[in-house]
């Protein structure tokens, strides 16, 4: 749900298609809002869903295509970079992918995104939208999000 206009509300789809639905009358009414297979989900490596909201605006949502960071403004998705600086390691058994984000409720600029391999910088922020990123993760354990 939106948190500043509690109308608009979102749903992920789990039929496999991974669609973005949403409602502007309180779940009276849906529509695909998003159709991209790869918005949300990381496919067979986790069932669970890598989603937000812009706290303020409520237009756009974030997810993930090609497991990097993604925000979506009603009409395109944009990669965020995030996971090529973290680093991304197609060869490794799992891969390295954004298992987690999280929009500063007072700040939609604010993006902090979290990795799921360890052994790396895995906590990072955004002040400006998801443009340019800095590694917040000084010294926690490696471990991932």
């Amino acid at each position: 749900m939106c948190q500043s206009n509690s109308d608009i509300i979102y749903a992920l789809d789990d039929l496999g298609r991974y669609r973005i639905f949403r409602s502007d009358d309180r779940g009276q009414n849906w529509y695909i809002y998003s159709d991209q297979e790869q918005g949300v989900r990381h496919g067979r490596l986790d069932r669970l869903p890598t989603f937000a909201i812009d706290t303020i605006g409520c237009d756009k949502v974030y997810g993930l295509v090609d497991y990097d960071l993604a925000v979506y403004n009603g009409t395109a998705w944009r990669k965020t970079g995030v996971l090529d600086l973290a680093g991304y390691s197609s060869t490794s058994e799992l891969g390295n992918y954004v298992r987690s984000v999280a929009i500063d409720p007072n700040n939609p600029d604010v993006i902090y995104a979290g990795m799921i391999s360890s052994g790396i910088s895995d906590v990072w922020r955004s002040l400006d939208g998801g443009y340019n990123w800095e590694d917040i993760s000084y010294n926690r354990p490696r471990v991932g999000i």
